[in-house]
């Protein structure tokens, strides 16, 4: 539990270590080490690991690799750092009264929810009333707010991704020409950036060549350069007793008369699950010859960070944080020496998939140069992209065109961009002389 004062009961040392209970709290969950020594945690980390968890929606895997990238001579193992956080959860005391309505109090007489979301029953007796401004969506380029501007080179990245679904001949031409951008000569655009981080995890390798069968998973496409397959799915199939067609044992699951899977029999086979990005072999398979397939903690930093970089928009990313700080980060990892960048973290911690792959490849981040470099353009171009929405934003909503129509999207955003308090919101009531009397609260 979170104290005020310890006092050690080994022995007679009966030594009071004495705290403010906020700021210095320790917290003791029980467990020593192989020195007999108690472990205890600052309120700093606690909060810092659960901020990682619960505000970030990240994994314990991720938090713990990046505060050992981040706290100096952090070694705790994974299921330390998992059983202190279950931990600290638990003591945690939340009161009712935090969730209740402004009017009614803890018990509300009426829930009211967002009726154009959840559709109404009786739509003939309603007349729903919903105070709104003239704000239509504006018309801004959806490429510029992607790192990959290119539609069809994001949707091969998407598949990649996320499936095991072979690439078509455009897709394959896309990647190619992607890949060569690595080697470009002078300064680095984020595309090629881009591509020396994904082809580190899904290098170009070589197409398909031929269909066979493998164990465990059916029919597959087998890569000319297996070294890319992990050595075990390379293995010849040993026939067995209930061998179906060369595939092994789950060939040979069938659907009983009742609909219970058993080995064997003359019923009709079972569907397979659906393979996944983990199956794709040949051209972009994953690179589990480095990165090894078991290593689930390393591939969920991976692929939500590629995913999020390279296949959405990034408008938004870092909307909530200090944009300042972030382009600071991003230059440090471009431009400084190995190192520089571990004091900077700071700017990203609230951004969980951002915050896990630079904690995991902490030390591939000082090791190479080339790879610190690519991370640092990446962050960098994200970061652009909020300038130029912005820039874009304010000359698209003061054209004439938006003025002619009536349209209020800089006057709302100028008002509302901020933290708006309820007085704010009773002097926007106050000024709508359309609303009357109307209680938008009453149900």
């Amino acid at each position: 539990m979170l104290v005020g004062r310890w006092v050690c009961n080994t022995g007679a040392c009966k030594r009071v270590v004495e705290n403010d209970g906020t700021a210095d709290a320790l917290f003791s969950m029980q467990r020593r080490t192989r020195n007999a020594r108690w472990l205890l945690f600052t309120r700093g980390i606690i909060d810092k690991l659960l901020s990682f968890i619960i505000s970030g929606r990240t994994t314990y895997t991720a938090a713990t690799r990046h505060l050992s990238a981040d706290v100096s001579s952090f070694g705790l193992r994974r299921q330390v750092v998992v059983k202190l956080g279950t931990a600290a959860i638990k003591t945690f005391r939340i009161p009712a009264e935090t969730a209740r309505c402004p009017l009614c109090g803890p018990s509300p007489e009426f829930a009211v929810i967002d009726a154009q979301a959840l559709g109404c029953s009786d739509p003939d007796d309603t007349t729903p009333f919903r105070p709104s401004e003239d704000c239509p969506v504006l018309n801004l380029p959806v490429p510029k707010l992607c790192v990959l501007e290119h539609a069809p080179l994001r949707a091969a990245v998407t598949r990649v991704l996320r499936t095991s679904t072979p690439l078509n001949s455009a897709q394959v031409t896309l990647l190619r020409t992607w890949h060569g951008k690595i080697c470009a000569p002078g300064r680095p655009s984020p595309e090629a950036a881009a591509a020396e981080l994904f082809f580190r995890f899904f290098p170009i390798g070589h197409e398909k060549s031929t269909k066979t069968h493998t164990a465990g998973r059916g029919v597959a496409h087998i890569a000319a350069d297996t070294a890319a397959a992990p050595i075990s799915e390379n293995r010849p199939t040993t026939r067995g007793r209930f061998n179906a067609g060369g595939g092994g044992l789950e060939d040979a699951l069938r659907l009983d008369k009742d609909g219970a899977v058993v080995l064997g029999g003359k019923g009709p086979p079972v569907t397979k699950p659906t393979e996944t990005w983990r199956n794709r072999t040949g051209l972009c398979a994953p690179a589990f010859q480095r990165y090894p397939r078991q290593d689930d903690g390393l591939w969920i930093c991976v692929r939500p960070f590629l995913q999020a970089m390279l296949t959405e928009a990034v408008s938004g990313m870092f909307h909530a944080f200090d944009e300042r700080a972030v382009r600071l980060l991003a230059n440090t990892l471009r431009l400084m020496r190995r190192g520089a960048w571990r004091s900077l973290t700071k700017a990203v911690d609230g951004v969980g998939f951002v915050a896990g792959f630079l904690g995991w490849f902490a030390g591939l981040n000082d090791e190479d140069r080339c790879f610190r470099k690519a991370v640092g353009v990446l962050l960098l171009a994200a970061v652009d992209v909020e300038k130029y929405v912005d820039d874009t934003f304010k000359a698209v909503s003061n054209n004439k065109s938006t003025l002619a129509a009536g349209w209020r999207n800089s006057e709302y955003c100028k008002r509302w961009k901020g933290k708006p308090t309820s007085a704010d919101n009773k002097r926007w009531r106050a000024e709508q002389v359309d609303l009357g009397d109307n209680d938008e609260d009453d149900p």
